[in-house]
């Protein structure tokens, strides 16, 4: 499996200071309860397939197939997710933001 080095694509100082002051709120855990949809969103917005998803995060796409399914991500590959997320623009927001903007979907 062909993975993508994303320390390319790392956000400047700037950005990732920033994401350090960034609050997650405590009593909702680390990812909200509708992560499977994120997960989708976050694909979305980064105009990848499933696979090169998968590929670009450095997992077997039956890990992201799981995700979508309800399982929650933990160690490398949820450090990759985070990773990923801060180079797609608005990613950690999909992801982390308490309550997202309703969509036409």
């Amino acid at each position: 499996m062909k993975t993508i080095d994303l320390s390319l694509y790392l956000p400047s100082e700037d950005v990732l200071s920033s994401l350090v002051r960034r609050q997650v709120p405590l009593e909702t855990g680390l990812l909200p309860e509708d992560f499977a949809m994120r997960l989708e969103l976050l694909k979305d917005a980064s105009g990848l397939t499933w696979n090169a998803f998968s590929d670009t995060l450095g997992v077997d796409p039956k890990l992201v197939l799981r995700w979508r399914q309800g399982a929650e991500p933990s160690g490398g590959p949820m450090h990759s997710l985070f990773r990923l997320s801060a180079c797609i623009p608005r990613g950690l927001d999909i992801l982390l933001v308490e309550r997202l903007p309703k969509t036409s979907r």
